[in-house]
């Protein structure tokens, strides 16, 4: 990732860049950009379309804000991008619901 050249523009010199973003999420004048798009071909063909750096973060400010206040919304057998619940603890929670149904 840090080698695409507005990743390493933005982490260059981060700090004003960051003002600014926080600027115009706090006058509402913030509009993301485009999404690059591109294919990959492992393990399937799927179509990517990827953020530009700077709403890279604006989308992590934005779950780590909201995520606490959606989590009661959530089955318990989600697992992505939730604090606590990763790889290990589905294969847990799997192994568990195996021995229910069997």
């Amino acid at each position: 990732m840090r080698k695409r050249p507005d990743v390493a523009a933005f982490l260059l010199d981060p700090v004003p860049k960051l003002a600014v973003l926080q600027a115009e999420l706090e006058d509402g004048s913030y509009h993301p950009g485009a999404a690059r798009a591109f294919v990959i071909e492992e393990p399937k063909r799927r179509l990517i379309a990827a953020l530009p750096f700077r709403d890279r973060i604006v989308q992590h400010l934005l779950v780590s804000a909201q995520l606490p206040s959606l989590e009661r919304w959530f089955a318990p057998q989600s697992y992505a991008c939730r604090v606590g619940k990763g790889t290990r603890q589905f294969t847990v929670g799997v192994g568990a619901c195996a021995r229910l149904a069997s």
